[in-house]
């Protein structure tokens, strides 16, 4: 393990449109003591080419080149290939502010956190919307009876310590389409028990309408509702009341997604999601929004028996 360096790891797969974009703003970190892994999922576009041409010009990259298997298998990958004392992620189609990593290794050796979080801003090719935040800057304790926002959920908004991969076999679960950065979060902010957040949007995230989280299907959530029962029963023994109450909101959130994401749903989903949905909504005092979820489900239900007794 090479102390005080940095592991980068960028997963590719079809983005060649904005990969050079998101390599310029690594390969150009005014922290320079990097090695950056590129791990190619198995790109049918000249994504591969565009990843040995950077390569050819810039010794601290690595290139992984697989089969396509998904990317939490790509960022498992990367992982294992990583010899520095910290890691951290970006996504192929997104990028990063040149002084991210200088700023972030600071803060951890300053403050001395093995975990260090930081903001992003939403960008299209027309606007951005940077992400606001209820949490002043500074530790994070995960003790308290807090939530924590959207931000959090997100795999490359953090600077790592190896140390908190320690027994992680498979850090990202195979397989998951969804939810597979709130599952690694929550899982590593459980094991850190308090992390360093930089109120600072160091992270672009491009907004695209073919992305993964735009093509969500029936499969695909159920995988997602069941990841994450399975990861709030590891977090309810944590005694970390903040991971407890966020995975209670992520849960409805994921739920509520299928609802809103099938032209027909689920009868029997729909029911069940409803039920759990709506009350916790109404627990915490916000009954305007239970009302507008509680109205839209009963026309989506009505909507498909509706549907049921056409086809009869």
């Amino acid at each position: 393990m090479r102390k005080n360096l940095i592991s980068i790891i960028i997963p590719v797969y079809n983005v060649s449109k904005y990969l050079p974009q998101c390599l310029d703003s690594v390969i150009n970190q005014t922290y320079e003591n990097i090695e950056i892994i590129i791990v190619n999922d198995g790109s049918t576009d000249n994504s591969l080419e565009i990843c040995e041409k950077y390569r050819s010009q810039d010794s601290r990259i690595k290139i992984i080149d697989k089969k396509n298997e998904g990317l939490s298998s790509a960022r498992n990958a990367g992982i294992k290939a990583a010899s520095c004392e910290w890691i951290s992620f970006v996504d192929s189609d997104d990028y990063i502010d040149l002084n991210t990593y200088e700023i972030a290794l600071n803060t951890a050796l300053e403050k001395n956190a093995k975990l260090v979080q930081w903001n992003l801003i939403h960008f299209t090719e027309t606007k951005t919307i940077p992400e606001v935040n209820s949490i002043n800057e500074g530790f994070v304790d995960l003790t308290e009876n807090n939530e924590l926002s959207w931000i959090f959920n997100t795999v490359y908004t953090k600077l790592i310590h190896r140390d908190l991969f320690d027994k992680f076999e498979s850090p990202f679960v195979d397989g998951l389409t969804i939810v597979e950065d709130l599952c690694f979060s929550y899982r590593l902010f459980n094991r850190a028990g308090k992390f360093y957040y930089l109120d600072k949007n160091f992270y672009h995230y491009r907004i695209r309408e073919d992305s993964i989280m735009h093509c969500m299907g029936e499969v695909a959530l159920d995988n997602a509702v069941t990841e994450l029962k399975k990861l709030e029963n590891e977090i309810k023994v944590s005694k970390k009341q903040m991971l407890i109450n966020s995975m209670r909101l992520r849960k409805i959130e994921v739920r509520n997604n299928y609802i809103h994401s099938l032209t027909v749903p689920n009868p029997k989903k729909f029911r069940k999601n409803f039920k759990e949905t709506n009350p916790y909504f109404l627990k915490h005092g916000k009954i305007y929004i239970a009302a507008i979820l509680g109205f839209d489900f009963i026309v989506k239900f009505v909507k498909t028996r509706n549907h049921k007794k056409r086809k009869i």
